[in-house]
């Protein structure tokens, strides 16, 4: 987990990253979104996860 938000809160506005996890990491979700980030997971077959960490190109929903 805290690897994931290492790398998330080296992103760039703009910038993604995928990481794969155990499963579907919710207490990582919990932090990445409290700290203003877009993720996605996606489920795979085997029970881990595919998560998309994204740092929007903006603050906030004026687009400062």
């Amino acid at each position: 987990m805290q690897r994931a938000i290492d790398l998330a809160d080296a992103l760039a506005r703009g910038e993604s990253v995928y990481v794969l996890t155990p499963r579907s990491p919710t207490p990582l979700l919990d932090v990445l979104q409290g700290r203003g980030l877009q993720t996605c997971v996606s489920v795979l077959a085997c029970g881990s996860a595919r998560v998309w960490i994204r740092r929007p190109d903006h603050d906030g929903p004026t687009g400062a």
